[in-house]
């Protein structure tokens, strides 16, 4: 997906209270991109440790440590276009040929896990 200023990227977000990985990751799915997928369809495949070795930048929200955790789901071929809903943070969504996502998202650092 596409996000103003941003450029395109994977959807992702944090957890709302009560809410289990696969269930945040389905619901930011859906957000960023209008791809509703239940989150059993959905299985963790990495995780990324994230620690701050020095005191957070002024406005930082989260703690000083954190982890990523990445999801994905095996479909049968490229879905139907989505597109995200009204008052998402994405600009537009489509499906991307891998050669596309490698120019589009050079420097991700998911990029290796694709």
């Amino acid at each position: 997906m596409d996000r103003a200023g941003r450029g395109w990227d994977i959807p992702g977000g944090h957890l709302e209270p009560g809410e289990s990985a696969a269930e945040a990751a389905a619901r930011e799915l859906y957000e960023e991109t209008g791809l509703r997928l239940p989150a059993a369809a959905l299985s963790a495949f990495a995780w990324q440790r994230i620690e701050l070795l020095e005191p957070p930048p002024a406005g930082y929200r989260y703690p000083s440590l954190a982890y990523m955790a990445m999801f994905r789901a095996v479909l049968p071929g490229p879905g139907a276009p989505t597109e995200p809903p009204a008052g998402s943070e994405s600009t537009r969504a489509a499906w991307l040929p891998r050669a596309e996502i490698e120019r589009v998202c050079p420097d991700h650092t998911w990029l290796d896990l694709l």
